[in-house]
Parts: C-alpha cells; sequence; structure tokens
C-alpha cells in the first residue's frame, strides 16, 4: 500500500465505520457496482483496503435467492425504447433506458415509498418513473464517475437539496449497498439477490480495464461473482448485448447457446426491449470473459502458459480489437 493509500485509509476508515454504524444489520440483499469490494453492516466487521475486499461471510448468499413476484411491466417511450418494472414484491427495481445506450435504475421501497435513484443521467426519466410508483426520492447511488452515469445528479441535487449521494471514487471500483438505505418498514428481504454491476460485466462482456487488470477482473467475475447462484440477477450499466454476443460468437464458433442468445438479443433491439437483465448462470455460458477456464480458451492460455490472468488480459485485447458487423458500429 502506498503512502498515499495508507493515508486516505486512515482518514476514511472510522468515518465509514461510523457511516455504517448508523444502518440496519447486514442483509443478503446487495447492490454490487463497479469492482466487488463489498461494505457489510455486521458489527464485528472492520473495514479493510480494497484491494483486499471487504469481509463478508458467504452464507448471507445461502439463502438470499428469490424470483420476480410479478411479470414485469413496461412503459414505452417516444423513441419506443421501453422503461421496465420488475417486482420483486417488498420493493420494485425500474429499469430506464437513458442516453444513447446506458440504463438508469429506480428502487422503490413498497412499504415505505421511498427510493434510490442510481446513475440518474437524465433526472425528467428518473422523476416520472418515481411520480408512476406515487413514491418519495431519498437517494442518488452513483456507480462511477463517467458522465455518463454522474451526469444528472447536479441536476437533481438541486432541485431536491435533501437528496442523499452515496459515490465512491473510480479509483477504488466500489460499492456495495443494503437496501436498509430506504428504511422500509418490514426487513424481511432475505428471499432476493441481485447485483447491479455497472461498467464491471455486461450482458456476454464485462467492462475495459481502465484502472485494473486481467488478474483483478478475473478475480471479480470468477472467483467472486461466480460463487453466486447461477439465478442471481444481473443488472448492467449499458445495452451491449448484441455487439458483445457477435465476439462471443467469433471467440466460440461451436457453442450453440451463444448462437441462440445472440438470435433472441437481436429480435429483442428489433423490438427495443432491453436484453437485461441476465443470470449469473446465463453469463457462464455466453460471456467469454467469464469461460476463459473452458477448453474454447485452451490456445490462448497456451500462448501464455495457462495464466488464467493474461487470458483475461488477451480476451479483452481481442475484444477491443473486434471488428464489428457494420450495424453495430456505433456501439462499444
Amino acid at each position: 500500500m502506498t503512502i498515499t493509500r495508507k493515508i486516505s485509509f486512515l482518514v476514511y476508515k472510522p468515518l465509514l465505520k461510523q457511516c455504517m454504524s448508523l444502518l440496519p444489520p447486514a442483509t443478503p440483499f446487495l447492490f454490487k457496482f463497479n469492482y466487488l469490494a463489498r461494505f457489510s453492516t455486521m458489527a464485528n466487521d472492520d473495514f479493510k483496503p480494497v484491494t483486499h475486499y471487504f469481509r463478508h461471510e458467504e452464507n448471507h448468499f445461502s439463502h438470499a435467492f428469490g424470483h420476480e413476484r410479478k411479470p414485469a411491466v413496461t412503459h414505452e417511450f417516444d423513441n419506443g425504447e421501453k422503461r421496465v418494472t420488475h417486482d420483486f414484491g417488498k420493493y420494485t427495481v425500474d429499469l430506464i433506458p437513458a442516453l444513447k445506450d446506458n440504463y438508469m435504475y429506480l428502487v422503490v421501497d413498497k412499504a415505505s415509498k421511498h427510493a434510490a435513484a442510481i446513475d440518474p443521467v437524465e433526472p425528467h426519466k428518473i422523476l416520472d418513473a418515481v411520480n408512476s410508483h406515487s413514491a418519495q426520492l431519498k437517494h442518488i447511488w452513483t456507480t462511477h464517475h463517467h458522465q455518463d452515469h454522474a451526469g444528472g445528479n447536479y441536476d437533481l441535487v438541486s432541485r431536491y437539496p435533501h437528496l442523499k449521494v452515496s459515490m465512491r471514487p473510480i479509483s477504488r471500483r466500489m460499492l456495495v449497498t443494503p437496501l436498509g438505505f430506504l428504511k422500509s418498514n418490514s426487513t424481511d428481504i432475505s428471499h432476493t439477490l441481485f447485483n447491479l454491476l455497472s461498467d464491471t460485466l455486461f450482458v456476454a462482456g464485462a467492462g475495459k480495464f481502465f484502472e485494473g487488470d486481467g488478474a483483478e477482473m478475473h478475480h471479480n467475475l470468477n472467483v467472486k461473482l461466480a460463487k453466486l447462484p447461477n439465478e442471481t440477477k444481473v443488472f448492467c450499466g449499458h445495452e451491449y448485448t448484441v455487439n458483445n454476443l457477435y465476439f462471443s460468437k467469433h471467440v466460440e464458433p461451436n457453442n450453440t447457446r451463444i448462437a441462440e442468445k445472440l438470435k433472441w438479443a437481436i429480435e429483442k433491439r428489433e423490438r427495443k426491449e432491453p436484453t437485461v437483465p441476465s443470470t449469473i448462470g446465463d453469463e457462464k455460458e455466453s460471456n467469454p470473459f467469464m469461460r476463459i477456464m473452458q477448453p474454447a480458451f485452451a490456445g490462448l492460455a497456451a500462448e501464455v502458459n495457462g495464466s488464467l490472468y493474461k487470458v483475461m488480459d488477451l480476451v479483452r485485447e481481442k475484444k477491443n480489437q473486434f471488428v464489428q458487423p457494420p450495424e453495430l458500429k456505433e456501439n462499444k
């Protein structure tokens, strides 16, 4: 740990512990933003540097999965894109398209009608969603500082000064937030687990390694995330699925599951429907960044003497150089 990080750690540690002490006990419901450093509100959990992750007992996940209680409800915008409301019983999660290919989210606790906006880069769409639930916007959760995620914060806070904004430095790649922020009257939220991963894990893809490297991404995706139940829902920050699946098919041309999912994704996007959320299980079947240990990647592994970290770097490099189909040139 560098001197700067040591000083930062010493400054932030007491502040973070004080803030976390105000929250209810840790619950298995978690949002995961970016990389997988973790906050836990358990009284005996100590703050640890991000590079070592925050301690969180695995059994918190053992009873955490649950299914949506009702079918998703859609609301169509003028451009044909659709806001989709996922109902998890005690709370709802709205997936809201923004800008060219971004997704914002609104989490509403049904009991308290308190809401948290996640990456509200287009505030008017967030406020429309808040009104549709007759909710009160209490929090802004910002996954990272990129303008296409944090660009709406100033407008919202200027209009509603009471809003609590939670944001972490992108260099730290962290944020896990318990639903307890919403102060629900009911604490029985132990039957659901999903991850909001912003720009770390996409459907059939992964974010670019701006601050990290292949070793860090492999640990995040294939050590940490891969341990979650296969049914765990994955909500990400962008609609890159079709292009990602073209690359997946390029890497694994004989993978029928990828071919089927590509056809499905193309049809969804032709109807301007989101391909998000995915599941951890689906990503294990079709995401090259979560399949680097499969036989199809043996050739790449041989090039780097079997190092999975370097295989991850190679896959990222090949994705960066991938020649996209002409109709997808606008996608990343």
